[in-house]
């Protein structure tokens, strides 16, 4: 008998026990409401208090993230209306995180990002790195 043709037979429990796991049934994720995503953010914001959603704690919700981000950029590739953009910035929802991330960084963070860079380039550390950073903004 094939491996690939053996049945494996579920029951009730490991039913649960993978539907509490979100496991996607049809191959695919689940989908999930645009209401229902807002909920998952507020809960989120929660439990970690912003709304920076990585992939590595939920792949999921950070894509959503992301293309939020980019129909919000590029109009017309994906339908987010102006009441879905009201909710998410009444929310917090940042819709340039990575510019905010920078305003964060402090003198520490700073030399890490000159030691890096130094080191992956076999360089000595630049004096001006920080003025890089910060004039952009």
């Amino acid at each position: 008998k094939s491996p690939a043709k053996s049945r494996v037979e579920l029951t009730e429990e490991k039913i649960k026990a993978l539907d509490e796991i979100g496991f996607p049934w049809n191959g695919r994720n689940k989908s999930f409401s645009f209401e229902e995503r807002l909920e998952q953010l507020k809960s989120y914001k929660e439990q970690h208090g912003n709304l920076l959603v990585s992939a590595s704690h939920d792949k999921s919700l950070a894509v959503f993230c992301y293309n939020l981000r980019y129909a919000k950029k590029n109009p017309g590739t994906i339908k987010l209306t102006e009441e879905k953009i009201k909710s998410l910035e009444e929310l917090g929802f940042d819709w340039n995180p990575s510019s905010r991330l920078i305003d964060k960084l402090d003198e520490g963070d700073i030399e890490n990002v000159r030691t890096v860079a130094a080191s992956s380039l076999q360089e000595q550390p630049t004096t001006n790195l920080p003025n890089v950073l910060t004039s952009s903004l």
